[in-house]
């Protein structure tokens, strides 16, 4: 699978990242606009992870896309992020500084999206 990651949380995001790469999957980061939108309209891209700081470009991105799985970084309560994020089907809320079980959990997610799915 390929993972687009569109956060400036590079150090943050390592242990995250390396457990999606030993899984043999690709992570791509990048926070430029114009190329996001270039790697969802290829279509080539699983899954985007994003920051809640960037939530207005999260959105748009999702109603372009909505059919991306996506997640967001963010460390808000579980209450005030379902709120702050209802109605954009977000797969999952990832910690701002993610372990390797929230990678391991996010690829289980992802997975039984894509099972249902048959994508």
């Amino acid at each position: 699978m390929t993972f687009l990651v569109a956060s400036k949380a590079l150090f943050e995001l390592s242990v995250f990242a390396r457990t999606l790469l030993k899984e043999d999957h690709t992570v791509i980061f990048s926070q430029n606009e114009k190329e996001i939108y270039q790697f969802l309209s290829d279509g080539k891209v699983d899954a985007m992870i994003g920051d809640e700081e960037d939530m207005d470009r999260m959105k748009n991105i999702i109603m372009r896309f909505p059919m991306l799985n996506t997640a967001i970084l963010s460390d808000k309560k579980h209450k005030d992020f379902h709120e702050a994020t209802e109605g954009l089907g977000i797969l999952m809320q990832i910690p701002k500084l993610p372990e390797k079980s929230h990678a391991v959990e996010f690829l289980k997610k992802l997975q039984h999206i894509l099972n249902i799915t048959g994508a």
